[in-house]
């Protein structure tokens, strides 16, 4: 089990840290998930020229589809997580209504940790910012 992505364990390297060596920090690894989560579920679809499949639909261009637009956010949440964090698998994505913004956009996200000692079960929310990203937390 890796507790960094690849990409951040070549940052690392280049900016000199030594790799990490020893019992598994799993407060590093949750870190990292969810640094992760964040960056995949805040990238456009298209961004990524090598993996088309890269990237989450534009939300402005969904606006007129409602209420079909939560399930297309919904399977686009899980396929990204399925595609692009192989540490988790068992992804699960409902949408959390609002009453009082009934166009708002928060998921709920249940995944399975794979370890190397068995298995964990995360629990994230996602909620659409001012700024229009997508903020994961737990």
């Amino acid at each position: 089990m890796r507790e960094r992505t690849l990409c951040e364990r070549l940052m690392a390297a280049e900016e000199g840290v030594l790799p990490h060596s020893g019992k598994l920090d799993r407060g590093a690894l949750f870190d990292s998930i969810l640094r992760n989560l964040q960056e995949i579920l805040n990238s456009h679809s298209g961004c990524c020229e090598i993996r088309r499949d890269y990237g989450m639909p534009d939300f402005n261009d969904l606006a007129g589809q409602f209420p079909d637009a939560i399930q297309i956010i919904t399977r686009a949440i899980k396929a990204q997580i399925d595609n692009f964090e192989p540490r988790l698998s068992n992804t699960t994505v409902r949408h959390i209504p609002d009453p009082d913004n009934p166009l708002g956009f928060s998921f709920a996200i249940g995944v399975t940790l794979v370890l190397d000692d068995g298995t964990e079960r995360l629990n994230f929310q996602t909620d659409l910012s001012d700024d229009g990203k997508l903020r994961v937390h737990s």
